[in-house]
């Protein structure tokens, strides 16, 4: 009876593990191959775990190899933060557009009613029965009222603040390095001394190894 491997069972043709991110070795199991690193050694990405071969033999090199890995981020806050955001009040202004560029006012709001504001469009085309009529668009502008809101903190304020989101970014970071969620140890220092700035280091530690085939000429250098 026929039975089918999975790619991740087929036979393997001669090749290293190497190190899938920059870190600090904590454990190694060679299953096949020789160790090319021990605890402690630090490891950049691309390195060398364990060899593809076993005396004069080469193989396809297998085993585990945990290691710890960082994430790093940074976040500010000043002691004065100044933003806009919509503040809910709109209005609506329906006109038609040309294709030489003018534009003819229909209904709603001629202009902005708010001193700041932002502008979204939505357009469509009108059906013209002759070709050599010019094309006309409908749009429909929302415009969208503004305002500027301010935020004064204290500098113990300033440096939660800060540290919170440094937490953030540096959490992004190792996930986006890792590829999926893991728990982390979370060391926080401060920059300078600095109530409004904050460096977060987040540590985790994960299995680094994965498989690259090599050439035997490669397999011997």
């Amino acid at each position: 009876r026929r039975v089918d491997v999975s790619p991740a069972d087929q036979p393997k043709e001669p090749g290293h593990l190497v190190a899938d991110f920059d870190g600090i070795i904590e454990d190694i199991l060679v299953r096949r191959g020789t160790a090319a690193v021990s605890s402690g050694d630090a490891v950049c990405k691309g390195d060398i775990l364990i060899y593809g071969w076993q005396g004069d033999q080469a193989l396809a090199a297998d085993g585990i190899v945990t290691a710890k890995v960082w994430g790093e981020g940074y976040g500010e806050c000043a002691l004065r933060e100044e933003w806009t955001e919509p503040s809910g009040n709109e209005v609506i202004s329906i006109g038609l557009k040309v294709d030489d560029g003018s534009f003819l006012h229909l209904a709603g709001a001629q202009e902005s009613p708010y001193e700041n504001y932002s502008v979204s469009e939505e357009t469509e085309s009108m059906l013209t029965w002759r070709k050599t009529w010019p094309t006309v668009e409908i749009v429909v502008r929302n415009i969208s009222e503004l305002v500027t809101i301010v935020n004064e903190y204290s500098a113990e304020e300033s440096q939660i603040i800060a540290r919170e989101r440094a937490e953030e970014n540096a959490y992004a970071n190792l996930l986006q390095l890792l590829g999926k969620d893991e728990d982390a140890e979370i060391t926080i220092i401060d920059l300078d001394g600095d109530p409004s700035r904050a460096h977060v280091v987040l540590e985790t530690q994960m299995e680094i190894g994965v498989y690259s085939p090599l050439t035997e000429e490669k397999l011997s250098l």
